[in-house]
């Protein structure tokens, strides 16, 4: 029987249970008392003639009772074979098994989902409301609930379910798994290959850079110059098994990523709001991304890009400045804090950014791709910078593997 189905007949199911004062079993109720509830809710199915479209009465009872109880749904998934984490997007619901995303289709709506959150968050003594539009939850089963939820959320309510299994993996199990076997560069950049064969070098380097999510990237330009154009269209080379977050001050990005945790969140703190660095917290710390982007930068969002850049994940974003120099130093200097030394901002830049893309416009408004830069790192408080390309040059058009070997040293041997 379809989602669309079961969603149907959960309210009916519920109103006759409120009806009847019969309670939902808690976090740690027995299987004892879940088989109970299980069977009234097949009582009430039979007794109100409730349509089940020809399946058997107890397996329509089973799935009600269990979207009900717990975390519904996600409650089975979090008991399977090898799943470490259990992912929502609006209504979408993936699980990493064993270090891998798969997909497991859309089980119920967005509504539904939400439902669960303010569920869980009520059986945690918590309250999702306007001032805190996301919870985190411990659950019974030693498993960490993460939900954040409309309006913070502009994508449906988004859930992550950190499992954690209460047994100990000896050294014999992790050298099976491949923890202490060598790091092979040709075996990321091997994501890359066969993307975007139709286009020409420059930007099939970009979609591949993407497709593997292998550097965080800055893109650099003036007003009006393509900056936001060219991110949007870089994003549609993301996998959509890539768990990505995204935080905006304002709405602007038009993203081709089917499933991103996306926000939006003042920079500077409001009192009653939820802060851009609240939020950066949650999606960092709690919902696992591998990509974060961040909004254009234009205040204190870049000390959130940069905390984010210098912890692990690939982070992405735009900035003002009219040479990738410029947009280094832009971003040093809005990333400034009270008694944290200039130099140490420095440093985090240098290793933070691995890559500037800087956008410009022509007297005609052509906005075109005009220079990539490699950052290095710093040296004695200075950027170290390897162009790669620049359209002005006479040895602009570099080929793809040239500019590649570059980025990804190894691929291209």
């Amino acid at each position: 029987m379809s989602a669309r189905v079961y969603e149907q007949l959960l309210p009916r199911v519920q109103e006759h249970l409120v009806g009847e004062g019969v309670p939902v079993p808690g976090w740690r109720a027995k299987a004892e008392e879940r088989e109970r509830f299980a069977a009234r809710v097949a009582q009430i199915v039979v007794e109100r003639r409730l349509p089940v479209n020809g399946w058997p009465v107890s397996e329509v009872a089973t799935r009600l009772a269990s979207m009900m109880m717990g975390t519904g749904l996600l409650e089975p998934l979090q008991e399977e074979d090898g799943v470490e984490e259990v992912v929502v997007r609006n209504g979408h619901v993936q699980v990493e098994r064993r270090g891998r995303i798969e997909d497991m289709g859309d089980p119920a709506s967005n509504d539904y989902f939400r439902q669960v959150a303010l569920r869980v968050a009520d059986l945690g003594g918590q309250t999702i409301k306007a001032d805190n539009p996301f919870v985190l939850v411990d659950l019974p089963n030693g498993s960490r609930f993460t939900a954040m939820v409309e309006p913070l959320s502009v994508n449906g309510t988004a859930i992550n379910i950190r499992v954690f299994r209460p047994e100990r993996r000896q050294f014999h199990q992790l050298v099976a798994t491949g923890t202490f076997d060598p790091y092979d560069p040709l075996r990321d950049a091997a994501l890359a290959q066969g993307v975007a064969e139709d286009l020409p070098p420059l930007a099939r380097l970009l979609a591949s850079l993407a497709h593997g999510n292998l550097v965080s990237t800055l893109v650099s330009g003036p007003f009006s110059s393509g900056k936001t154009t060219l991110l949007n269209a870089m994003s549609q080379y993301f996998p959509p098994t890539l768990q990505l977050s995204v935080i905006e001050t304002f709405r602007e990005l038009q993203l081709a990523h089917p499933y991103p945790a996306w926000a939006v969140a003042p920079a500077s703190d409001e009192p009653g709001r939820v802060t851009m660095r609240d939020v950066v917290n949650v999606l960092y710390t709690r919902m696992r991304p591998d990509a974060l982007i961040v909004g254009e930068v234009v205040a204190g969002e870049a000390r959130e890009f940069l905390r984010a850049a210098n912890l692990g994940v690939r982070a992405y974003t735009t900035i003002h400045g009219d040479t990738p120099f410029d947009a280094l130093r832009r971003l040093e200097t809005l990333a400034q804090e009270p008694d944290v030394p200039l130099l140490a901002i420095r440093e985090l830049v240098g290793r933070g950014v691995q890559l500037v893309l800087q956008m410009r416009r022509d007297s005609l408004g052509r906005r075109f791709l005009s220079q990539v830069t490699q950052v290095l790192g710093c040296d004695g408080g200075n950027y170290i910078l390897h162009p790669l390309y620049d359209a002005g040059a006479r040895e602009g058009q570099k080929l793809v593997e040239e500019l590649w070997r570059a980025v990804a040293p190894g691929e291209a041997a």
